[in-house]
């Protein structure tokens, strides 16, 4: 997981999250398609609970910060000892 997020972070800082020609974000995107495929198999789409998508800085969240959140929620404080 570290080089994954290391390498996702190297990739952040040389690149801007591309928008498509409706303003659209990748993850605007994922998020429809998600939610169409939801839908069409008859199950309920549920948004998950905004975060914040600031880090203590009060700057903008990396993806590899959001990464490890994601997985601090799912694994809890034994996340950051088996990684």
């Amino acid at each position: 997981m570290r080089t994954i997020t290391r390498r996702v972070s190297k990739l952040e800082q040389r690149f801007v999250a591309p928008r498509d020609e409706y303003g659209r974000s990748v993850a605007d995107v994922i998020r429809e398609r998600r939610c169409r495929r939801l839908v069409a198999e008859g199950r309920l789409f549920q948004e998950p609970p905004a975060q914040k998508d600031v880090n203590a800085g009060s700057q903008p969240r990396t993806i590899a910060e959001t990464f490890r959140a994601g997985r601090f929620q799912r694994f809890g404080a034994d996340a950051w000892r088996t990684g």
